[in-house]
């Protein structure tokens, strides 16, 4: 499955010369980018979302270069997305999964952040909760409709399903999760493209980003940064949030930044836009080779 459409035009030359420039002028690119609607478009069963060879060799390359920090922050669990990147691993690369919760240091093999492990069989128990629920109402989990493991959390997708039983499911899954007061004091409902799932409460791609970037100036303490992070949804909203608090740049996927609550309108117009994540991979692409001589 090829992520790139045929022959896109170039979205936005601005974006490669800033990168470029803060490289030029000394700065490490501290990259963080979200994987599904960002780094791969949205497909209807998560497993899919696989970047082709040249999406990962796109990626290796960003990692490989000297002044790159690179992080895919994702609502994935790190044992997800380590699949997902298996054939260029290892490589100088943070996978953040659950929002941020859950950190590993691709290179060294290390994990950095872990949530606590009683919050699992509290999901257990709010999955197996859900999942009655919807047997006693369907007589089944109705088709379109299916679980996403992720260890910590999980998560409600119903992308596949008809319009009338995916608005029943997620009122179902709200009013549980409002109705069980153990899983509401310690998660919050978070919602995405046609899909619903509970994530700890401190886990969030602004506390994602943050950690990053700090884990990085902790490593090269005498380095400047100049952070960057790209997303598509309204999970992404404060990992954007945060990334222009630290003076870098936000990328919106394939949303109008005017839709986000999250941000205030200065924080909008300062995001850089493109259309889809085949944008991002033309923008990542003459990026690996604007600097390709200095690799």
């Amino acid at each position: 499955m090829s992520i790139l459409a045929e022959k896109p035009s170039f979205p936005n030359p601005l974006m490669v010369e800033t990168l470029v420039q803060a490289l030029h002028n000394g700065q490490h690119l501290a990259m963080m980018l979200d994987y599904d609607g960002t780094l791969t478009p949205i497909v209807s069963r998560p497993q899919d979302a696989q970047l082709n060879e040249e999406g990962l060799k796109t990626v290796m390359a960003l990692a490989q270069h000297p002044q790159i920090q690179l992080a895919i922050i994702s609502g994935r669990s790190v044992e997800q997305l380590k699949h997902f990147m298996q054939d260029i691993l290892p490589q100088k690369l943070l996978l953040a999964g659950l929002h941020g919760g859950q950190v590993w240091d691709a290179f060294h093999n290390l994990p950095l952040a872990e949530p606590d492990e009683a919050l699992v069989q509290l999901k257990t128990q709010f999955l197996q909760m859900i999942s009655s629920q919807l047997l006693a109402a369907y007589g089944e989990i109705p088709q379109g409709v299916s679980f996403e493991e992720k260890g910590y959390t999980f998560a409600l997708h119903f992308r596949l399903a008809e319009a009338t039983l995916a608005h029943e499911v997620q009122a179902l899954f709200q009013k549980m999760f409002d109705e069980t007061p153990a899983i509401h004091n310690a998660f919050r409902v978070q919602t995405g493209h046609c899909v619903i799932e509970i994530v700890p409460k401190p886990f969030n791609k602004g506390a994602g980003v943050q950690f990053c970037v700090d884990y990085w100036k902790a490593q090269l303490p005498q380095t400047s940064f100049f952070p960057l992070f790209a997303g598509d949804d309204k999970t992404d909203e404060l990992g954007l949030k945060a990334v222009l608090a630290l003076e870098g740049a936000g990328i919106s996927v394939s949303v109008d930044p005017q839709h986000m609550q999250a941000l205030t309108p200065h924080e909008r117009d300062a995001l850089w836009v493109l259309k889809d994540p085949a944008e991002l991979h033309v923008v990542l692409k003459a990026l690996v080779n604007a600097l390709a001589p200095h690799a």
